[in-house]
């Protein structure tokens, strides 16, 4: 019996220990170098094109549950729409059902159907290395109307930028710049 209760507490306690290596753990404080903005926790580094300034990281909305945090937000300089045109979030996976990368991509779908927005494809995207994917989506009544999600997992984190623009080429331009992602040296 005493051999059983040790076994049971062994079993209990790798599990705790596997539970908690499965969270979403990431560094909202990532840092800017010129126009390189980097997150060493995430393991990633983007340099962002002109004309793009980041908004003051104390302006962003924070998630008071903690699941989730947008990591920056980038504007055109000058401001020509009501959005940001990059937007990088990272958010816990775990808290859903189905915490799929896939799970997550037909999330964004639904959430962007359900405001009337037409889903142009998904489709796999290198990030870096790493299998991520493209999510397009066009909002007829919306300025700008073209939003892609490039959206995958790092460090059981679900991270996803979301470009937003008012034509097709400006989309294809940010999908590049993200495209040249590059790994961050780990702390």
């Amino acid at each position: 019996m005493l051999k059983l209760f040790a076994f049971a507490l062994l079993v209990l306690g790798l599990g705790t220990l596997c539970a908690a290596q499965t969270h979403c753990v990431w560094s909202a404080n990532g840092s800017f170098s010129g126009k390189t903005y980097s997150n060493s926790k995430l393991g990633l580094s983007y340099t962002y094109p002109d004309p793009f300034t980041p908004q003051d990281a104390s302006l962003l909305p924070k998630d008071p549950k903690g699941k989730g945090s947008i990591l920056f937000a980038l504007w055109k300089t000058p401001r020509d729409i009501e959005v940001p045109s990059v937007v990088l979030f990272v958010d816990d996976p775990t808290q859903y059902p189905d915490p799929s990368v896939i799970a997550y991509v037909h999330r964004i779908a639904n959430t962007a159907a359900a405001h009337d927005a037409q889903i142009l494809g998904t489709r796999p995207f290198d990030l870096a290395g790493m299998k991520f994917y493209r999510l397009d989506i066009q909002y007829p009544d919306q300025n700008p109307p073209y939003s892609t999600s490039i959206t995958g997992q790092i460090a059981n984190c679900e991270v996803s930028f979301q470009l937003r623009a008012r034509t097709q080429d400006e989309i294809e331009k940010l999908v590049q710049s993200i495209g040249a992602v590059k790994p961050a040296k780990q702390p």
